[in-house]
């Protein structure tokens, strides 16, 4: 029975590679538009460190250190994270963390300040669960 069942995997894979490989080649591929992308993430809520006016915490690079490297904002997929390094700012520097609060915004926002030229800045995706 064991034999059989790896056997029936096995055929189903290679069907299916062979059956994806002539039908990409007759399918047409369309992407979204960058309207279309929006709308989607608009509804997906992610979590970043901000101040009392929405303004996100931007971490700088240190002194010293490379110039080619670009500030950050930290963007959590989950609030739990987020509040958890939020207490840690407040542990490990108290006067930066002033005011600092766990905001929700969309990844829609992301998405768009990601794809503007005139936002010089990285984010980086925290995913911990």
């Amino acid at each position: 029975m064991k034999s059989f069942v790896r056997w029936s995997k096995k055929l189903g894979l290679v069907s299916g590679i062979v059956l994806g490989s002539l039908l990409a080649n007759s399918l047409q591929v369309l992407a979204l538009t960058t309207e279309q992308v929006v709308e989607r993430l608009r509804s997906v809520p992610v979590f970043a460190l901000a101040n009392n006016e929405g303004k996100p915490l931007v971490a700088v690079p240190t002194e010293g250190a490379d110039p080619s490297q670009t500030p950050n904002i930290f963007v959590f997929m989950n609030q739990q994270d987020a509040q958890t390094s939020l207490n840690n700012l407040r542990t490990r520097d108290p006067q930066t963390a002033e005011g600092i609060q766990v905001m929700p915004i969309s990844l829609a926002k992301i998405y768009e300040y990601e794809v503007s030229t005139r936002f010089q800045c990285r984010f980086r995706f925290i995913f911990n669960n």
